[in-house]
């Protein structure tokens, strides 16, 4: 129907009914607005229906009590769609019910009385039956009707491809309670009967367990971790769980959220609930991103095409979870993901990002031979963290995967080692050292190389030493020993000294030895500095000269400026001030802007300000921390700045 039709339907006016409830008034409680006299209703409703159109006219409760008889507003409601008259503004209006109200002009008693309405019930059932709303208010009802007319093409695409989605499969919610949730066996203390919180049976142990460690329940094998009655009565927890399913365009990754309650270890309630679906093409390229929540500006919840969180490293919607890996074969067989080692990985248990193993998988075959295997704690580590060096996933073979050849591949084999136990033998290979697997395990908590350092001794030697230094004398371990070491060994090499030497691989007193090499260090940077500098002396000598900087020296009784005398000179300001002048170097060298020195004429050679002067003109005058200039030399620069404008008069 034509706007023009729309407005040409009679129109509804204000009736007697309607004047005496505008005349009723009560009190409201507002915040900062205590005992306010206001309106009982605010806003007045009538319908009507005409053919297929449904009218609400809104009357306000001030345009009534001024003597007006319509509507400030008329909505139509036809055929899915919506049109809004504005009486007042005397234009249509796209506005849904609720962004209609223009609150800056209302008084205190018309604010206080908001969302207070007036209406008859058959109007109001009316409303309800035609835009057939789950709400039973008036303004809800009119507002879904707007809402879906506004977003339907949206929302319509996404219904249709979550129509595809499959059901859940039938054992989905047992392998939740089973093995996706975290897993528990209660006892009391000292005692070896155990109750399992996933068969819910109890089991005689060997041992009387310990709180907090983990252990295998002897009647359904599953990991546990072991808590007692009276420290862990009831707790909850969330965990995540996933599944895979096949859709007729491709697939869908589906992302849970799961609760669990247990009292006295017994689990009473497990919740479930879906976050995020994930859709994939059949070559298992990512489509959309789908997720169960608030659309956009609206009351419904429902499925959106966007995702609201907070994204894991820029790109992950979903959190680390569980897979369900009944199905896996079957939907996987044919695809690209058949050798993936998908399916073996999702049987262990293990809590992984369904996203990045996709997207590593259809890349590269060396996540699949990790997995085949047994090195799932690299495959973890490689799946959430996407690439760490050394490891090279395009391989084939897991040897060139790991860049270890045979006695070290050897030495993790059948161990499946941490990523610190395979970057140390990594380590061992590269230094060409042996150690035996005791000594990697030891020597991969610290996360240094020292093996690089060991090949100048033994591993017995250092690793003996390392125990040492990392425990004081009431046996207190002090891990940041270990580390403080490390950059001993690293200054001592890149300093020259014999690393062959016991007395310089393991000093006696390592704090002193240490700071003595870090003074050292610093000497022989400052020395190299220094030599490069020296070798631009000659150009900086040149420049100046080219371009008559000369010029620029003068003193009065107090003050003189003066140029440096070699390049090393401009380095040594900038450390006696403690600013940057040293970066200006090279823009010196290169004529592109002139750094000079002011200091008393009292203490010539102790710095006092620095200047920066490009083409005749005053950049900047900056004294020690980058300090302003003082009065004195304020006073002083008038005149230097004075003498450069008379030297340029007389050049022109």
């Amino acid at each position: 129907m034509r706007k023009k039709e729309l407005l040409a339907l009679p129109l509804m006016k204000v009736t007697e009914e309607m004047r005496q409830a505008a005349g009723e008034t009560q009190k409201y409680e507002r915040w900062r607005m205590p005992d306010i006299l206001g309106p009982k209703y605010q806003k007045y409703f009538r319908a009507r229906k005409t053919g297929n159109v449904l009218e609400i006219a809104v009357f306000e409760w001030g345009r009534i009590q001024a003597g007006d008889d319509e509507p400030i507003f008329r909505i139509f409601l036809y055929d899915g769609k919506y049109n809004t008259w504005d009486a007042y503004k005397q234009k249509w209006r796209t506005a849904s019910i609720e962004h209609l109200y223009d609150f800056e002009y209302q008084t205190r008693a018309e604010r206080a009385a908001h969302g207070t309405y007036w209406y008859k019930e058959r109007d109001r059932q009316l409303i309800v039956k035609f835009t057939k709303s789950k709400h039973q208010d008036i303004p809800s009802a009119v507002l879904e009707w707007q809402q879906y007319e506004k977003n339907r093409g949206e929302t319509e695409i996404i219904d249709a491809a979550m129509s595809l989605v499959p059901e859940i499969p039938k054992s989905f919610a047992k392998w939740v309670e089973t093995d996706a949730l975290p897993q528990y066996m209660y006892y009391e203390s000292g005692r070896k009967i155990g109750l399992c919180t996933s068969c819910g049976k109890y089991h005689e142990l060997k041992e009387p367990p310990k709180y907090g460690e983990t252990g295998i329940c002897p009647g359904c094998k599953r990991k546990v971790q072991y808590k007692t009655y009276k420290k862990c009565p009831r707790f909850k927890e969330r965990a995540y769980a996933s599944l895979i399913q096949k859709t007729p365009d491709g697939y869908v990754l589906r992302h849970f959220c799961l609760w669990q309650d247990i009292k006295k270890g017994k689990r009473k309630d497990v919740s479930i609930w879906e976050q995020i679906r994930i859709t994939y093409d059949k070559h298992w390229q990512k489509k959309s991103v789908y997720s169960y929540h608030r659309y956009k500006q609206t009351n419904t919840i429902r499925w959106c095409n966007d995702y609201q969180g907070s994204y894991w490293g820029g790109y992950k919607e979903e959190e680390s979870s569980a897979l369900y890996p009944r199905n896996l074969k079957r939907i996987l067989k044919g695809t690209e993901l058949e050798y993936s080692g998908l399916q073996e990985f999702a049987c262990t248990g293990i809590e992984f990002y369904q996203q990045n193993f996709i997207d590593i998988a259809r890349r590269f075959v060396g996540l699949e031979k990790l997995i085949k295997v047994g090195f799932l704690r690299l495959a973890q580590d490689c799946i959430e963290y996407r690439e760490l060096a050394p490891i090279n996933l395009k391989e084939k073979r897991v040897k060139k995967v790991l860049r270890l050849n045979g006695e070290y591949y050897n030495q993790i084999k059948d161990k499946d080692p941490s990523w610190n136990e395979y970057r140390t033998v990594y380590w061992c290979q590269e230094a060409g050292v042996r150690m035996t697997w005791k000594q990697i395990q030891e020597m991969s908590r610290i996360q240094r190389n020292f093996a690089v350092y060991m090949k100048y001794t033994t591993p017995y030697k250092m690793i003996k030493y390392i125990r040492t230094i990392q425990t004081d004398k009431e046996g207190i371990l002090k891990e940041y020993q270990c580390y403080d070491y490390h950059d001993y060994l690293q200054m001592a090499a890149g300093l020259g000294y014999n690393m062959k030497d016991e007395w310089v691989l393991y000093p006696k007193n390592l704090k002193e030895r240490h700071d003595q090499l870090i003074k050292e260090q610093k000497e022989k940077e400052e020395q190299l500095k220094k030599q490069k500098d020296d070798e631009k002396d000659e150009s900086f000598r040149s420049t100046i000269k080219e371009y008559g900087w000369n010029r620029y020296e003068m003193e009065t009784e107090d003050l003189l400026i003066r140029l440096p005398e070699y390049v090393h000179e401009i380095r040594e300001e900038g450390n006696a001030q403690h600013h940057c002048v040293a970066t200006y170097i090279d823009q010196m060298v290169a004529g592109e802007t002139c750094i000079l020195f002011i200091r008393k004429k009292e203490e010539p050679d102790k710095s006092y300000y620095t200047v920066e002067v490009k083409g005749d003109e005053v950049i900047q005058v900056r004294g020690k921390y980058n300090v302003v200039p003082s009065e004195d030399v304020e006073e002083f620069m008038k005149i230097f700045k004075k003498s450069l404008r008379t030297a340029e008069r007389k050049a022109s």
